[in-house]
């Protein structure tokens, strides 16, 4: 059984009410910040006759407020309360926490501060998690931020070289960020979820070039809102995933702070049984720095059935295409690029080597007779040995892209065109 209400339904005294005497199995309060002080308080104080039953919990946007620098602590997750939850809650598989903040200091006074994730470390259970890039931060390292604003100004007065071209192996102290590159706080969580198979991880005001219903208009390339602690996030918090040995299905969206995508390699060393992965907005957003990285990731995932990337300037070229051949198990791919370029020859010569591909759906640059060219093409070519083929390729810029995605199928829509989280969702938008 499953009950569905409108948000502006529940007052906090409606839901203690709807909560006593029940257990529920799954509870989602996304977007409801007027309600988070009475959900704990019902979880953790006897407002519900067994917690333990609960085993997916939805609390996106729940502590909701427009990100800055100076929010206040009563605007953040507590690291406590959420060890209490898990303490009440132990059978929780599913939890997402998407929309929220969480600033961890590691200044002198606060060494004894238990982290997020060394809270959230407590769910024995978990399978599937979303988290802010915020709440891996072990801190922000203040020389970490000096160092950056002075190297641009000793690299131009010639006291600095320039790095070396090529892609090498992520190492500890070759990537300065904000956060000193310290991942003790993940490693806490990764050793205490080791069952965790989904993995999401969304910067704070991360919003997809991608709309639904407007045109494609957003002016701004920066992510907006985004906050020391997320901006130093970065390959080494991205290397440490390795150690998560049933990761099926990773997301990774809005994270300025990967730098060359180092770290997105190693993991894929490890996690050799990746099925979904999704990227989108990582390093700068004016340049695409790890292509390299990306081409290599490629080849490593033999057993990926589905890929979502969105990244300005991407370059899908016959390098692109011919790393992504090594996907033998691909079925769904779906591109997303500002000023991005396709080559038609190598994306058809992709299709015919990939015979399991049966969507294709590519929103980037070049001009709306070349976009309808490929479609044509490809639908001409592969649509009578693959019933079920979807091939969308339109310009992301043009005006006529809001019809052009209503036509899109509803099942697909939701999956993987346009990005949302898939964790403790409605069955609708959970994986298939």
């Amino acid at each position: 059984m499953a009950l569905q209400l409108p948000r502006t339904w529940l007052d906090p005294m409606s839901l203690k009410r709807a909560l006593e005497g029940n257990s529920p199995k799954h509870l989602s309060f996304s977007r409801c910040p007027a309600l988070w002080p009475q959900v704990f308080q019902s979880l953790l104080n006897g407002g519900v006759r067994d917690a333990t039953q609960l085993i997916s919990l939805n609390l996106s946007g729940i502590n909701h407020v427009p990100y800055s620098e100076c929010r206040s602590v009563e605007d953040q997750l507590v690291a406590e309360t959420m060890c209490q939850v898990a303490a009440a809650c132990s059978n929780v598989k599913h939890l997402n926490l998407m929309h929220t903040h969480y600033h961890h200091e590691c200044s002198p006074g606060l060494d004894g501060e238990t982290h997020l994730c060394a809270s959230l470390g407590r769910f024995k259970h978990l399978r599937s998690l979303t988290l802010p890039a915020c709440a891996l931060s072990d801190g922000v390292n203040m020389n970490h931020i000096s160092a950056r604003n002075l190297a641009p100004s000793l690299l131009f007065q010639g006291l600095k070289k320039a790095p070396r071209v090529g892609l090498q192996n992520y190492k500890p102290d070759s990537e300065p960020s904000l956060a000193g590159d310290s991942t003790s706080g993940l490693s806490s969580l990764i050793d205490g979820c080791q069952s965790l198979e989904t993995f999401e991880l969304i910067g704070p005001g991360f919003a997809s070039a991608l709309p639904r219903l407007e045109p494609c208009t957003r002016a701004s390339v920066e992510p907006r809102g985004m906050c020391a602690w997320a901006r130093g996030v970065g390959d080494a918090h991205l290397a440490a995933l390795e150690a998560l040995p049933r990761l099926r299905r990773l997301t990774l969206a809005g994270l300025p702070g990967v730098l060359r995508g180092t770290g997105l390699v190693q993991l894929s060393r490890q996690c050799r049984d990746l099925r979904v992965l999704s990227l989108a907005n990582l390093g700068s957003l004016k340049t695409m720095n790890y292509t390299a990285a990306l081409l290599e990731t490629l080849t490593q995932c033999t057993q990926l059935q589905e890929l979502r990337l969105e990244q300005p300037y991407l370059n899908a070229n016959t390098s692109f295409f011919e790393a992504l051949s090594s996907c033998s198990c691909l079925q769904r791919l779906c591109l997303i690029s500002r000023s991005g370029t396709f080559d038609p020859s190598a994306t058809e010569t992709f299709m015919e080597q990939c015979c399991q591909v049966v969507m294709c759906h590519m929103f980037m640059g070049g001009t709306l007779v070349a976009c309808r060219t490929l479609q044509k093409s490809l639908l001409d070519r592969f649509s009578i040995e693959r019933s079920a083929l979807s091939v969308v390729i339109y310009p992301l810029q043009h005006e006529d892209l809001p019809s052009v995605i209503r036509g899109i199928p509803l099942t697909l829509l939701d999956r993987i065109t346009l990005f949302q989280s898939h964790v403790a969702q409605p069955p609708h938008l959970s994986p298939m």
